[in-house]
């Protein structure tokens, strides 16, 4: 908070701003929020004839740390100026839709890869654009597994400011390998010799 003091003595002008001001993003989905914040305190002899402070209280702010001065004009033409910072934070985490569950078919061996499914996810963010959201994947895309069923597949992505979201999608390997038939010839019976 900066208080300026004009003049000493009779008919001296000064203001005094509100502390600085911390607040979340909001509505959701918007990168910065509405704020509102107390008029600074005056003391003005002589009158206020204005007062204003820029950005006003009640504007919308973006994301990150904003400079706000206010000033007032006394009646006399004597004027004194105060500021204080509003910071908005991206509290938010971004969006992610996984994608839906997909198949494959194991090899001879019954083993399967597991596809790029963060890939074919989709992410957003009020905040950070889609092309700057990474989504990841544990296990890794590629990795074999073995037997028939569903894998979960996790999925993860990080905005800018590192709030997390999550999902999750499967990946169900299926056996369509016809079982192998072993013929053996039957042993010859045994016959007593007369």
């Amino acid at each position: 908070v900066v208080v300026t003091v004009i003049q000493a003595g009779a008919g001296a002008i000064s203001i005094t701003c509100p502390a600085d001001i911390i607040v979340p993003t909001s509505p959701a989905g918007v990168c910065g929020a509405p704020v509102n914040f107390p008029p600074p305190t005056v003391s003005a002899p002589n009158g206020v004839a204005s007062l204003s402070c820029s950005p006003e209280s009640g504007s919308p702010f973006p994301e990150g740390v904003t400079s706000v001065t206010c000033t007032v004009v006394d009646r006399a033409g004597q004027s004194a100026s105060c500021g204080f910072i509003v910071n908005v934070n991206d509290e938010e985490p971004p969006l992610l839709v996984p994608p839906p569950p997909t198949t494959s078919v194991a090899d001879s061996q019954c083993r399967a890869k597991l596809p790029n499914a963060a890939a074919a996810a989709q992410a957003s963010d009020n905040c950070t654009s889609s092309s700057e959201l990474v989504i990841t994947q544990s296990p890794n895309a590629g990795t074999q597994v073995t037997g028939v069923g569903p894998r979960v597949i996790q999925l993860e992505v990080r905005d800018a400011a590192g709030n997390l979201a999550t999902a999750t999608t499967t990946h169900t390997v299926i056996d369509r390998t016809p079982p192998t038939l072993s013929c053996v010839r039957p042993r010859p019976s045994a016959t007593a010799c007369t």
